[in-house]
């Protein structure tokens, strides 16, 4: 056979290996997208929650098989839900269906995500049944396998064990972007604060240790510890620096500060300041209700300021003029005309900051809608009182 001939047959062969391999390529649905439509049909409309249920487990096997993590997590989630339908009190299975997930997934992202599943399961059978677990004691015990049996700081102890594996693997989570979790994902308004898969996760962590429920302090009985460190309330640099020690392994206000102080690092070397902006002010009114410190009136302006200053032109950084403005709205509410006149005028100033903040942008914003907002119930705040004023023959003076 000649060299030409040789050649021709190798093309045909590898046209023909092209086109088998793009048309088999083209067969393999990596969305079970005609799966998913027929197993919301079964939930919602036929109430046929078995068969769904049979369809899910079907999905997760192949998922499972072509190593596909987004849709193999989507099933897990199905599945659980449909079998709290099905079985009463599901949630000891579900964590065990989690924990087996965990042990055998080799992706750090979808890892990640499934531990903080797992402290949600775990976070939700506490809620169900917190009134019976808050009677039981501390045991010494070192390995405990059923749950039934926990106290309150055995969940808290293992909520945030969860949530800290789940950040574990934080450069990873971010440089991973929320589109590769599309399918587990419902996206908000804001879709640019939170970029990253770290972003998400830490948010949730984050929701659970700024919950005053279930703080280490019940322990004991007493008041819920409060932060009184000066610095978990200071402008962004010096807040950085600040040295948030956890003293204690269940102490969750630490634990929220240094996950702050994560977050913030992360996001401030970002080319748009939206998402530095966004947490910092979630920081900022997180601690300023927690604090109890002198200073904390004074400090979260100041810090307020700062943000709204060296933003003025972005609009996510509008939210921290309403915060200023509504501080002093709040401030005016303490008023009290014959013994506390100290905030006799500080509606007048809260309009002040709305009126000059909208005259400059009056984009529609968060923070301007805020504003806007605010204005009106000052207003018509203020219009009431002077109705009230009024003094009506043979009535007492109203005020």
């Amino acid at each position: 056979m000649n060299t030409s001939n040789i050649k021709c047959i190798l093309y045909i062969l590898l046209t023909i290996s092209y086109f088998f391999n793009f048309s088999y390529s083209q067969k393999i649905d990596t969305s079970f997208k005609k799966d998913w439509i027929l197993i919301d049909s079964f939930v919602n409309k036929d109430n046929l929650t078995k068969t769904a249920l049979a369809k899910v487990n079907a999905v997760y096997t192949k998922a499972k098989q072509r190593q596909l993590p987004q849709q193999v997590i989507k099933a897990l989630i199905y599945k659980m839900e449909l079998e709290s339908r099905v079985k009463e009190d599901n949630f000891i299975n579900s964590i065990k269906t989690l924990s087996d997930e965990i042990a055998t997934t080799t992706s750090l992202s979808a890892q990640s995500i499934l531990y903080t599943l797992l402290a949600k399961q775990y976070e939700t059978y506490y809620q169900n049944n917190q009134y019976n677990i808050n009677q039981r004691t501390q045991t010494l015990e070192k390995k405990k396998t059923d749950i039934t049996t926990w106290s309150k700081d055995d969940f808290t102890t293992t909520i945030l064990k969860c949530y800290q594996l789940a950040l574990q693997h934080s450069t990873t989570l971010q440089k991973t972007m929320l589109e590769d979790f599309d399918v587990l994902i419902i996206y908000g308004t804001e879709k640019r604060l939170r970029p990253t898969l770290y972003d998400v996760l830490a948010h949730e962590a984050l929701e659970y240790y700024k919950t005053k429920i279930n703080n280490y302090s019940w322990r004991g009985g007493g008041e819920q510890k409060n932060i009184s460190n000066s610095k978990a309330l200071a402008t962004e640099d010096e807040f950085l620096k600040a040295n948030f020690i956890v003293n204690d392994s269940l102490d969750k206000d630490a634990k929220a500060l240094q996950l702050f102080q994560q977050l913030i690092a992360f996001h401030k070397k970002d080319k748009s300041p939206e998402a530095n902006i966004d947490i910092n002010l979630e920081r900022i009114v997180w601690v300023y209700t927690q604090a109890n410190f002198e200073s904390k009136d004074e400090l979260y302006v100041n810090t307020l300021t700062e943000i709204a200053n060296n933003h003025n032109t972005n609009n996510t950084a509008t939210q921290a003029w309403f915060l200023i403005a509504k501080y002093h709205s709040d401030k005016a509410a303490t008023y009290k005309p014959f013994t506390d006149t100290s905030n006799r005028f500080e509606y007048t100033n809260a309009i002040k900051i709305v009126n000059e903040r909208l005259k400059n942008n009056a984009d529609s914003c968060e923070g301007n809608n805020n504003m806007r907002a605010l204005k009106k119930y000052i207003v018509q705040k203020s219009l009431s009182s002077k109705i009230e004023a009024v003094n009506v023959p043979d009535i007492p003076f109203r005020m």
